[in-house]
């Protein structure tokens, strides 16, 4: 045991070097998002992207949910999405990565329900051109 306590190592994280899906992140433009949905197709990416949003967390639901947008998100990118494409904006509601950070979310707070979600998604992503604004200054 003293052996173990002594050895120094390092454990990756699943957003480490071998994660192809991490290195996409943060979405930068719809274009980018489009590209990211593509490769969902893949069951394998689907895992990596699973994998990198369960690691994330947060101390209640809405910073979870928070905190794996941010991750998959920029501001730039969020102030041209919504959750049902209003004011001709991109429709996320649907989309596979929404639905794998769904399952993060669910995986580390298992009652959340959808409209919550739907909630928490819907008022982060009205505030992504304040959030912008903000960082701009």
């Amino acid at each position: 045991m003293e052996q173990l306590l002594n050895t120094n190592f390092t454990l990756n994280p699943p957003n480490s070097q071998n994660n192809k899906i991490s290195k996409l992140l943060p979405i930068k433009s719809i274009d980018e998002l489009n590209d990211l949905e593509r490769q969902l197709d893949d069951d394998e990416n689907k895992q990596q992207l699973l994998q990198v949003l369960q690691y994330i967390g947060g101390v209640n639901e809405k910073a979870c949910v928070s905190r794996c947008l941010e991750r998959c998100f920029t501001n730039y990118c969020a102030m041209f999405c919504s959750w049902t494409g209003k004011k001709d904006n991109f429709r996320i509601k649907d989309l596979k990565s929404i639905h794998i950070l769904r399952d993060a979310v669910r995986n580390t707070f298992p009652n959340i329900k959808d409209d919550e979600f739907e909630r928490h998604v819907m008022v982060w992503l009205q505030f992504a051109k304040t959030r912008y604004d903000r960082g701009k200054q």
